[in-house]
């Protein structure tokens, strides 16, 4: 960890890992926001990156991180679609937490 620092600025200098947002299909292509500060205070989703930790109810945890975000392209109502992401976040939490 001894490369690892808080930005001095609004922009995140040298290597980092990329945070795509597509806003439901509004960014197109997604665009890369893992240049901006968001070292403020947040829920654990900021624009293109999120967590989430999971717990069962036999104790088994899981915890995700993803680096693209608001991937569901909505419908003529605005009602979010299921995307290929789905699916796939929903056969890795499975067999993880039963």
């Amino acid at each position: 960890m001894r490369d690892t620092s808080f930005p001095a600025g609004t922009r995140v200098e040298g290597e980092h890992s990329p945070m795509y947002e597509a806003l439901y299909g509004l960014v197109e292509p997604p665009r890369d926001y893992s240049v901006h500060d968001m070292s403020w205070g947040h829920e654990g989703t900021v624009w293109g990156a999120g967590t989430t930790s999971q717990t069962s109810a036999d104790g088994r945890q899981t915890t995700l991180a993803v680096d693209l975000m608001r991937w569901n392209k909505p419908d003529a109502s605005g009602k979010p679609q299921p995307h290929a992401i789905d699916g796939a976040l929903a056969a890795l939490h499975q067999p993880a937490l039963g």
